[in-house]
C-alpha cells in the first residue's frame, strides 16, 4: 500500500513537475517582490525629494533683478544671484563705456556693495559731473547756494541734506536716474516731511 502511494506521488510529481517548479519560482518571486518593492518606492521617493529640492535650489540661484544705466557698454536689467555685488553687475553688463566718469566711479561706487532686488545703478558721463560742478559754483566761487544733483551726487553729499540719513541716501542712489525731483516722493524714496525740507536744495541735472 505504501509502495503504491509513493509510486502514485512520484508519478504525479513527474507529470506536473514543470508546473510545480514554475509555481514554486513564482512564489519566491512574490516573496522577494513584497520585501523589495517598499524599499524601492522609499528610495524613489527620497530621490524625487532630493531632485525636487535641487531644482528648487537651482531656481533660487538667480533671484534678483537689478538695472544699470548711464555710461555702460550694455545697460539694462540683469538677473543675478541674490548675493551678487556691484562688481558682478559691472562685469556682466560689459563694464564702463567711453566717456564714463571713472574718477567719479572710483570715489562714489562701492564695488563690494551687495545688490538689492529692484535696485538701480547709474554711471554718469564726465560731462554730466563737470556740468553739475560748474552749475553749483556761484559768482566768486560761492558754494553756499549750490543744488545737490540727486542723479550724480555722492553718498556723503546726499547725506548732508537735512533729514537724510545713510539708509535714505542709499535708496536715493539705488533708484537713479530721476527725471524730476518729484520722483523722490512718487517713488516713496523719502516721506513728505523730508521732501519739503530738501525740494529746494536738489536738482536732477
Amino acid at each position: 500500500m505504501v509502495d503504491n502511494t509513493a509510486s502514485n506521488l512520484f508519478e504525479i510529481f513527474s507529470r506536473y513537475r514543470s508546473f510545480l517548479i514554475i509555481g514554486t519560482f513564482g512564489i519566491l518571486l512574490l516573496i522577494v517582490g513584497i520585501r523589495v518593492l517598499p524599499k524601492v518606492k522609499s528610495d524613489k521617493s527620497t530621490f524625487e525629494f532630493i531632485a525636487s529640492d535641487a531644482t528648487s535650489s537651482a531656481e533660487q540661484v538667480q533671484s534678483i533683478k537689478v538695472e544699470i544705466a548711464g555710461k555702460i557698454i550694455n545697460p539694462g536689467v540683469y538677473s543675478l544671484k541674490d548675493d551678487s555685488r556691484v562688481q558682478d553687475l559691472l562685469i556682466i553688463s560689459g563694464g564702463l563705456s567711453a566717456g564714463a566718469d571713472r574718477i567719479w566711479v572710483s570715489k562714489n561706487v562701492n564695488l563690494a556693495a551687495k545688490l538689492t532686488d529692484g535696485g538701480k545703478i547709474y554711471i554718469p558721463a564726465e560731462a554730466e559731473v563737470l556740468s553739475n560742478t560748474i552749475g553749483q559754483i556761484g559768482v566768486g566761487g560761492d558754494l553756499g547756494k549750490k543744488l545737490t544733483n540727486i542723479n550724480t551726487a555722492s553718498q556723503v553729499e546726499i547725506e548732508a541734506l537735512p533729514g537724510v540719513g545713510t539708509v535714505t541716501a542709499g535708496k536715493m542712489i539705488s533708484s537713479r536716474p530721476y527725471g524730476n525731483i518729484d520722483e523722490l516722493l512718487n517713488k516713496k524714496i523719502v516721506n513728505k516731511s523730508i521732501y519739503e525740507k530738501i525740494k529746494d536744495m536738489v536738482s536732477v541735472n
